[in-house]
């Protein structure tokens, strides 16, 4: 079944911000602070971004740095 006035398209046709795959790389790598800084930058442009948003939850944890500052 085709999605309703869409066009199939592979890979996805929307953007994704390349700040959340550095991010995201950054945070498997260790590098926390330009994973938070990449995480950031990601949800100033799309502020409702689970990916980002989760990512920068992630990375405040890992830094130890209460979650809560990240909103």
């Amino acid at each position: 079944m085709a999605q309703a006035g869409g066009p199939y398209t592979e890979p996805p046709s929307y953007p994704r911000p390349v700040s959340e795959a550095l991010g995201r790389m950054a945070l498997e790598k260790g590098k926390l602070q330009i994973a938070e800084d990449a995480f950031r930058q990601a949800l100033e442009q799309y502020p409702e971004s689970h990916r980002a948003l989760t990512g920068l939850a992630e990375t405040l944890r890992r830094a130890g740095k209460p979650v809560a500052a990240g909103f």
